[in-house]
């Protein structure tokens, strides 16, 4: 399956802009936001075909993004980065079938595989549900 559209929740711009640029130079349309609040409201607007969130956000943590995002949205992939360990509170979130951890650094190419893998699972959840714009976000700070 081709990835067309990504959202990148990279709060780091050297980081942010390395991966972006990779991903459009592979013909892919990259979303860019910076904040954990900016990812809601930007996701709901851009039709990503999957996400990718770093876990260490200035506003909310990236594991809190997540999960908003899998309530909300069950079909779309998401990566998780860092430069650490896998988290440990991810534990549910990553058994899903459609969420993965990617630590950083890491070859885009290895990215976009994990990313097609998600794409091909079949869902866990029976429902899929997209808010409209109109509809709040839940922001947990961290």
């Amino acid at each position: 399956m081709d990835i067309e559209r990504l959202l990148l929740v990279e709060d780091n711009e050297v980081v942010a802009h390395a991966i972006q640029e990779a991903l459009i130079e592979r013909g892919i349309d990259v979303h860019l936001v910076h904040t954990g609040r900016e990812s809601i409201g930007k996701l709901i607007h851009c039709e990503a075909q999957a996400v990718i969130i770093d876990l260490t956000l200035p506003d909310i943590d990236g594991l809190d993004i997540a999960e908003i995002i899998r309530r909300n949205w069950s079909d779309i992939p998401i990566i998780l980065t860092s430069g650490y360990c896998e988290p440990a509170g991810a534990g549910a979130l990553l058994n899903d079938g459609r969420t993965a951890f990617l630590q950083k650094p890491f070859e885009v190419d290895v990215l976009l595989a994990m990313i097609r893998a998600r794409l091909l699972k079949p869902l866990n959840a029976t429902v899929t549900h997209r808010p409209s714009p109109s509809a709040p976000a839940d922001h947990r700070a961290r």
